[in-house]
């Protein structure tokens, strides 16, 4: 008989206050299947698509519990569309996004950075041209 060797590769784990569980894996696996999204970004012809492109990956980032790469390709969703006015609705729609789950998870810390900074300076300027 032969024996078997197994490997633990993914699990889910409950966070409190989350209705669905996050799917954890090894980072080998999840760098493989962020993969696909990363070589998306690299080739996307247009902002629009590349900013997609960053916002699928911040959606695969947080079903796997990496809450914080997850705001930071979001953010850089929306930053990615705010030069744009055809553009404008998505922007603010991540934009709203960013802010809203950044309190979510606590992670204020990230407003602090470059990219969150630059997003707030462009909700700024939007607000004072309205």
């Amino acid at each position: 008989m032969e024996k078997k060797k197994y490997e633990l590769v993914a699990w889910t784990r409950k966070v409190e206050g989350q209705e669905d569980p996050d799917l954890m894996m090894i980072p080998s696996l999840h760098y493989e299947m962020q993969g696909p999204y990363i070589k998306g970004i690299a080739y996307s012809r247009s902002k629009g698509e590349k900013a997609r492109i960053y916002e699928q990956n911040a959606r695969f980032l947080f079903k796997t519990g990496y809450y914080g790469d997850g705001l930071r390709f979001l953010c850089k969703a929306a930053l990615l569309c705010a030069p744009y006015s055809e553009l404008y609705g998505e922007f603010l729609r991540l934009a709203e996004e960013f802010i809203t789950l950044t309190r979510k998870y606590g992670r204020f810390d990230l407003m602090c950075e470059k990219d969150g900074r630059s997003l707030a300076g462009h909700l700024e300027k939007m607000k004072a041209w309205k």
